[in-house]
């Protein structure tokens, strides 16, 4: 296996989706009108569209909802491939959470979140304990109303509905569907340090709902667990997407720059920064896909998203920390390609928690005997 391989290389299914969706993005994001559309407005339709024609959106939706039923598994090879090619958009909303959420919401909520994923509209998940270590960030759900505001909402300026995980009367946790244009609904830019992703302040003012998607009660609590546990396990992949781009960025740089007459490649101390690089960046590949693959298994969801999420929070900023140095002082330019993916490696390290908040949640487990050390 060579340095740029991907590691789906071995296996059919996931390759012929990563190569699918790789082909598709190195195409279509090499066209102008696409690179100015993102450049100006954080967000291309026309990629957009090409997501959903694709099919991504179907890939984790049970057959008996009209998906292809290959579960998260499927994602991983599109998760590196958004990863790789920087591509912006809700894709882990669409990908992920509407594909979950289908199958246990009403008929009336069921019929709107599968316009979202025929790509009809764009749908974003609108909760709190994305950014909160302990949820208290959730809105408020009474009497059929929800009040409350959320902070660091991705894509949330572009989506035409919103899900919002909230809280009940008694703090039992629920996810209700509005429209994001219903009277009392707020949603205002917020500056971004990571020139993928664009985030918003989504208020709410005694909003009525129009659908609650998932009940309050014990069971929702396990299926919002999980769907944030799935979201981790996305975004892990995608960051294998990101640190392979910085890889691959930096051997090419380390190959063509010349100093003392021979590329800098050659000098040890380069060859031993990429070469860790390297480990780390396959390191992430193999463990994110392992976890897409064991996580059919829905007793080990959240303790894989954990382990897979703080590996890659890690990794993320290891490979972008030794990018930079490979590239030198150029790379610390904001329009420059190294930048752009390093920062993103970074904002993508916080969701649903970075490697020290995980790490200790993986530490309590272990000692409470809920997770075996070697599972």
């Amino acid at each position: 296996m060579t340095v740029s391989e991907p590691h789906w290389a071995d296996e059919d299914t996931p390759a012929e989706l990563a190569a699918a969706a790789d082909e598709m993005l190195a195409e279509i994001l090499t066209r102008t009108s696409i690179r100015t559309e993102i450049d100006e407005y954080g967000f291309s339709c026309d990629a957009w569209k090409a997501a959903v024609e694709a099919g991504w959106f179907q890939v984790a939706l049970t057959e008996d909802h009209d998906g292809l039923g290959l579960g998260l598994s499927g994602l991983a090879g599109i998760a590196q491939a958004v990863g790789r090619h920087l591509l912006p958009g809700p894709i882990t909303d669409h990908a992920v959470v509407l594909p979950m959420l289908i199958p246990d919401a009403s008929e009336p909520a069921r019929e709107r979140l599968n316009t979202a994923i025929n790509g009809a509209a764009i749908t974003v998940l609108v909760d709190g304990a994305a950014g909160s270590a302990d949820g208290s960030a959730l809105p408020q759900l009474l009497d059929g109303r929800l009040t409350g505001a959320v902070e660091f909402v991705r894509f949330g300026t572009h989506a035409d509905e919103l899900l919002v995980a909230a809280v009940g009367e008694r703090q039992e946790p629920t996810v209700a569907l509005i429209s994001a244009s219903a009277d009392g609904v707020t949603v205002t830019s917020q500056p971004s340090f990571d020139p993928i992703i664009r985030y918003a302040t989504v208020g709410l003012d005694n909003v009525a709902v129009d659908h609650v998607v998932l009940v309050p009660g014990t069971q929702t609590a396990v299926k919002l667990a999980e769907l944030r546990a799935a979201v981790r396990l996305f975004t892990a992949a995608e960051t294998a997407g990101v640190a392979r781009r910085l890889l691959d960025t930096s051997v090419e740089f380390a190959l063509e720059r010349h100093q003392f007459g021979k590329p800098i490649g050659s000098f040890q101390a380069i060859k031993h920064l990429l070469a860790d690089m390297a480990a780390a960046t396959l390191m992430l590949e193999i463990a994110s896909a392992d976890a897409l693959q064991r996580a059919v298994d829905h007793s080990l969801l959240e303790s894989l998203s954990w382990q897979s999420k703080a590996l890659a929070a890690w990794v993320g900023r290891q490979v972008g920390e030794g990018a930079l140095q490979v590239h030198g002082g150029v790379a610390f330019t904001i329009e420059h390609d190294v930048h752009r993916g390093f920062q993103h490696a970074l904002a993508l390290q916080g969701i649903d928690g970075d490697e020290r908040e995980l790490a200790r949640k993986l530490g309590w487990a272990l000692l409470r005997g809920e997770l075996e050390p070697w599972a």
